[in-house]
């Protein structure tokens, strides 16, 4: 199935046949913010390896929900290609550009890292991941 499509939901389930949609049974936002784990998922996976998510229940403000609640629901550029009807297999080649913008982004992850093992006083710095 490729996009266009009638449907966010058909969306959806066309980014999970292709393995690009992870299921979360239950998120606990109180503790931690979907919006930290979709951040989390892109810096461990890069722009273009992090999955889209769909959390069926998640707590917030001391309150259980039923979901589904979506995040990074255009995962990189083969994402936002199969919204658009590009088939799978289409050459797609990423540029100079979004090359150079993942290896910026890289780099402020480990001077922020830096920054903040900078912050905490005395005692032994974290190692950066």
């Amino acid at each position: 199935m490729t996009g266009p499509f009638a449907s966010f939901r058909d969306y959806v389930a066309a980014l999970e046949s292709r393995g690009r949609l992870l299921r979360i049974g239950s998120m606990d936002q109180d503790r931690f913010e979907a919006t930290g784990f979709a951040y989390r998922l892109i810096d461990e996976r890069g722009f273009h390896g992090a999955p889209a998510f769909l959390v069926e229940k998640i707590r917030t403000g001391g309150r259980w929900l039923d979901g589904p609640v979506l995040g990074n629901v255009f995962p990189g550029w083969l994402a936002a290609a199969l919204a658009y009807g590009v088939p799978d297999g289409a050459p797609l080649r990423f540029t100079e550009t979004e090359a150079r913008r993942e290896e910026w982004l890289r780099a402020r992850r480990q001077d922020a890292w830096r920054a903040l093992a900078d912050a905490i006083p005395g005692g032994e710095k974290p190692k950066a991941p």
